[in-house]
């Protein structure tokens, strides 16, 4: 390829015009497929984009001396005095190319006059170089802008690579030191739980059929009220059995058998959901009471009772403050008086041990 056509190619990417017999002068630099794209001025203002990197190699021409010489740069910069100055686009140069231009003795000779066109600026732009010939018109908003796009053309030519390189620079972040991890401190030791008991008022009312303290199988009533704190509870009972009949064989004379008695108990109640089954042991003291009948006199003896108890129980506890349920419980005699009746002999004595099956609703408060 030639160098005219590549250089005339580069020229023309730029500004999109170039001074043919211009381009044909040129012979420095053989130029690779360019990567810059130019924006012209655009809402007032000027841009530029730098996608690529231009590569440059030395023309089979015989070549300048390779000496250490910076490239030369003949500005003649003509502008009303709010635009910068000369010396202020050769700094600008310079930082495009802050790792050093290799073109080594290039020469890029600028002509460029801005001047006030209303609000905006005009610039009339004509570059003569070893690697081209460049005519351009342009304006913008400020004149600071079309100084910025003076110097960004000159540094493309003298090397482009230096250029790209030192936007890349400017664009990437500084990378802020990474700062140690924190150390966490240690979590705060956890207080053992201090386990709460639920406290409770208990009431219940319950009917029982009873077996073992008077003569036959018989009904009883009764209630009990207590405290329940956690799964223990501690309770008090009090009962009566209806009274029933006991006579002498043979004759139509004999008495009727009631009893009261009343005791402590405790339990202990494990709980599954919503079921309690209370396992109780305790004791009861009471007064067996008898009244003659079929007698010439009549008397009405009674005698104590006493007697200790064992059972368990099954509630179901669907509210809070609501039981219902039933048990069983065992009742052996500590105390057996024996009833007798002149000349007819014993007429009963309470059996050495005996069970009642109990049923109730419980309330529970609070």
């Amino acid at each position: 390829m030639a160098r005219a056509r590549i250089a005339g190619a580069f020229a023309r990417l730029l500004f999109g015009r170039t001074r043919p017999e211009s381009v044909q002068r040129s012979s420095a630099l053989v130029y690779a497929p360019l990567g810059v794209r130019w924006c012209g001025v655009q809402g007032g203002g000027l841009g530029f984009a730098i996608t690529g990197v231009l590569v440059g190699t030395a023309s089979p021409t015989p070549a300048a001396p390779t000496d250490d010489r910076e490239p030369r740069i003949e500005l003649r910069w003509s502008a009303p005095p709010s635009c910068p100055d000369a010396a202020r686009i050769h700094d600008q140069v310079a930082r495009f190319l802050a790792d050093g231009a290799d073109r080594a003795g290039m020469t890029v000779t600028i002509d460029a006059r801005v001047r006030a066109d209303g609000d905006r600026f005009a610039l009339e732009l004509s570059v003569d170089s070893s690697a081209g010939a460049i005519d351009k018109s342009m304006t913008a908003d400020d004149c600071q802008t079309l100084a910025s796009a003076v110097a960004l053309l000159v540094a493309v030519l003298l090397d482009p690579t230096a250029v790209v390189e030192t936007v890349e620079r400017e664009r990437e972040p500084a990378v802020a030191p990474t700062p140690p991890p924190a150390r966490e401190p240690p979590p705060p030791t956890a207080e053992p739980k201090r386990r709460r008991f639920e406290v409770q008022g208990l009431v219940r009312p319950f009917v029982l059929g009873s077996f073992g303290p008077l003569p036959r199988f018989g009904v009883a009533a009764g209630g009990l009220v207590g405290v329940r704190i956690g799964r223990a509870r501690v309770e008090v009972h009090a009962l009566y059995d209806v009274p029933q009949r006991s006579s002498a064989d043979g004759v139509d004379a004999g008495a009727r058998f009631d009893l009261w008695a009343v005791g402590p108990r405790g339990c202990f109640a494990p709980r599954w959901r919503t079921l309690e089954v209370p396992i109780c042991g305790g004791g009861e003291v009471g007064r067996i009471r008898a009244q003659g009948y079929g007698l010439s006199v009549r008397r009405s003896p009674s005698a104590t009772w006493a007697a200790l108890t064992a059972g368990a129980a099954l509630l179901w506890v669907p509210l809070r403050w609501l039981a219902v349920g039933g048990g069983a419980d065992a009742v052996v005699a500590l105390a057996r008086p024996s009833f007798v009746i002149d000349d007819l002999g014993r007429i009963h004595r309470p059996r050495p041990a005996g069970v009642r099956i109990h049923a109730g609703l419980e309330l529970r408060f609070p």
